[in-house]
């Protein structure tokens, strides 16, 4: 009998157990809701081609928009189809069999899949009853010699982030150990931090980056690396052939061409989240408003009966793990798909 590769044994997958979520008000995936900016929509399609899409993609066309956009030397960036590649490949780069991988959690599921692909031990420092992390716990279980440190900053579950002085004693501890520090920086732009400036310190920092969140792209599937020379040279070697297709390369171009675009949107983002957290608040409930575009809501004796109301009106949301299971986590769309989710709930209040 034909086997696979014995690690992979106790490795349990998820395939999509639905044909369609565009029927629904998409509040637990975190993506940019419910959809791009009309304007840069109309510039990618009309600027797409039956000649584009028969040919192979020319990516070192958006390395160029990208590496302007950033300011940051081409040899510098590797564009990956989303973050969950740039992930799998930074990985595959740099662990062995047997290596550990460090995170903090609860986290991006993908992490402890990726890590175990690679039959390497996966370690967890987790966070508090509020989701928020302890820097020296952290720094102790370096200790253990992990292959990779890889944080999501901010913390795509919680909304937690470490400040740029808490990333420098990070990486400080991280380079006595030889650990690379891998910074998943996917909520970065809902977050008044930059780690970038940090390569220019730090020889054990890869940061990954995607279009995902901040500006609606989660189903182009675009993300990117930015690291060192050195290291980007260390990983383009397990890149795949194409990083991208020829639509994403024109999403890039369009998306580089406007510095203020993201900025506006996201801006629209943590306004809707402020408002939207207030208006639970008042409510008597729970509410935990990190960095991230989304909330954590506490509805105590009320969840089930919020969730089942919330089900009935088709709209999505996330239930959390342990220590965070009283929660639900709730993505931040428009004021206006928002406040019909604060009038569905102050009226099982009531």
């Amino acid at each position: 009998m034909i086997r696979g590769r014995k690690h992979a044994d106790k490795i349990q997958r998820i395939r999509q157990d639905y044909d369609t979520r565009l029927n629904k008000v998409r509040l637990g995936m975190n993506e940019h809701v419910p959809k791009m900016p009309d304007d840069l929509f109309d510039k990618i399609i009309s600027s797409f081609t039956n000649e584009m899409a028969s040919a192979y993609p020319e990516v070192n066309q958006a390395y160029v928009y990208l590496s302007e956009y950033l300011d940051q030397p081409r040899d510098r960036l590797l564009l990956t189809s989303g973050a969950d590649m740039a992930i799998q490949i930074t990985l595959e780069s740099f662990c062995e069999p047997n290596d550990m991988v460090l995170t903090c959690a609860p986290t991006f599921a993908m992490y402890k899949i990726h890590a175990q692909l690679l039959n390497c031990e996966f370690n967890e420092v987790y966070c508090d009853d509020c989701g928020n992390f302890d820097l020296q716990k952290l720094i102790d279980a370096m200790r253990q010699h992990p292959r990779i440190l890889i944080i999501a900053n901010p913390n795509g579950v919680t909304g937690y982030a470490f400040s740029v002085d808490e990333l420098k004693i990070l990486l400080t501890n991280a380079e006595k150990f030889g650990i690379l520090v891998v910074l998943d920086e996917t909520y970065a732009d809902f977050a008044p931090i930059d780690a970038t400036p940090l390569l220019n310190e730090f020889n054990n920092l890869v940061i990954i980056k995607s279009f995902s969140k901040n500006i609606g792209m989660a189903g182009l599937r675009i993300g990117y690396i930015v690291t060192t020379e050195y290291l980007s040279e260390i990983i383009e070697k397990f890149k795949p052939m194409m990083e991208i297709n020829s639509l994403s390369v024109l999403a890039v171009k369009y998306i580089c061409s406007d510095r203020n675009l993201i900025k506006n949107e996201v801006a629209k983002v943590i306004n809707t989240r402020h408002t939207f957290a207030k208006a639970l608040n008042n409510l008597g409930f729970g509410v935990i408003e990190k960095d991230g575009n989304f909330v954590l809501v506490n509805f105590g004796a009320k969840k089930e009966k919020i969730m089942e109301k919330l089900v009935d009106n088709n709209i999505e949301f996330k239930k959390l793990p342990i220590p965070l299971n009283n929660y639900i986590r709730f993505t931040i769309a428009t004021d206006k798909i928002m406040q019909n989710v604060v009038k569905l709930i102050s009226g099982i209040k009531e």
